[in-house]
């Protein structure tokens, strides 16, 4: 094998004495494989327009876990 991409640990992160760390043809990136365009609105708008609309009194009542803090 001449190069390799590593984004997945048993243990995250990985420890500093992870053998496979040392090699100087690996590439270690955290696993962000997961993350296209779509996932990133769901992370980061649409809470924010959650948020948005319920302090003008716009939300779904669905969405309310702890109805207590109210």
């Amino acid at each position: 094998m001449r190069k390799a991409v590593l984004d997945l640990f048993a243990t995250d992160p990985p420890p500093l004495d992870q053998p496979r760390l040392a090699f100087p043809n690996v590439i270690v990136s955290p696993g962000i494989a997961g993350l296209t365009a779509g996932t990133r609105e769901r992370l980061v708008v649409r809470p924010v327009q959650n948020a948005l609309d319920f302090l003008a009194g716009r939300f779904a009542s669905a969405l309310i876990v702890n109805r207590d803090l109210l």
